[in-house]
């Protein structure tokens, strides 16, 4: 019973792959042949060989139904024997094998006859724009490169004034510092600067003024000395910005 069940089986497996007739009918007959086989063998004893009637093929039979004695003749008498079950599980899978390779074989020939690729035109086949559409677009594309231009220039400006504010709010901050040494916190382009333009170069009296301011106790001690000794007889000006800045670096060594 087991081997009609695999027959079964394959037959509806060979169905719905679309399998050949050919195949179908050859399944279909070993179907046939061993349902004859278990129905003599319920009628004759297990050690007996049975005597199974095939017909050799689907065409002769039906060309031999309205004439039975035609048929009797024609039909052959086979005996019965054990079967391997899993020789003929490869002879069904070798017979699918070959349908799947007939169906592709005769889906690429159908292709053959198709053509798949399909010629897309170039630019060059394509229309040109018309005068108007493409001056549009060259109008489009001056006035937004004009628009990144003036917006470069606005962020360029902003991030200069930005610049300018924190440079004027960083020297307010030094300005506020309090320094210890006068000699230390006077940087060498200061120094240089003062020499050459209040002290008429003469780094000798810069080094004695700087450690005269530096020994007052008081900021207006330091202001008296300088105005006395310096502004009136070197003939510092006060509105000059080189004397504006000696004063402001005298202002916080006394904060």
């Amino acid at each position: 019973m087991e081997r009609v069940k695999t027959l079964i089986r394959k037959l509806q497996e060979q169905s719905e792959s679309n399998a050949s007739i050919r195949v179908i009918m050859q399944t279909v007959q070993m179907l046939q042949a061993e349902l004859q086989s278990m129905e003599c063998n319920k009628n004759t004893d297990s050690g007996r060989k049975v005597s199974v009637v095939m017909p050799v093929s689907f065409g002769s039979q039906n060309k031999n139904i309205g004439n039975p004695e035609k048929r009797t003749g024609e039909e052959k008498v086979v005996h019965t024997l054990q079967v391997d079950e899993k020789e003929i599980e490869e002879e069904l899978e070798e017979i699918k094998r070959h349908a799947t390779v007939l169906q592709t074989f005769s889906h690429h020939n159908a292709l053959d006859g198709l053509d798949v690729f399909e010629e897309v035109p170039t630019l060059s086949h394509q229309d040109p724009l018309p005068a108007a559409e493409k001056l549009e677009i060259e109008e489009r594309i001056h006035i937004t490169e004009t628009n990144q231009f003036y917006e470069s220039q606005e962020t360029r400006e902003s991030l200069n004034d930005k610049l300018k504010v924190e440079k004027l709010e960083l020297s307010q901050t030094l300005a506020d510092t309090p320094i210890k040494d006068l000699r230390k916190a006077i940087s060498v382009n200061d120094r240089f600067q003062f020499i050459n333009e209040l002290f008429r170069g003469d780094e000798s009296m810069y080094e004695r003024c700087i450690k005269t301011i530096q020994g007052f106790s008081i900021y207006p001690e330091a202001e008296y000395w300088i105005r006395r000794e310096l502004k009136i007889k070197i003939g510092w000006r006060d509105n000059n910005p080189i004397v504006k800045h000696f004063d402001e670096m005298v202002k916080r060594r006394f904060l």
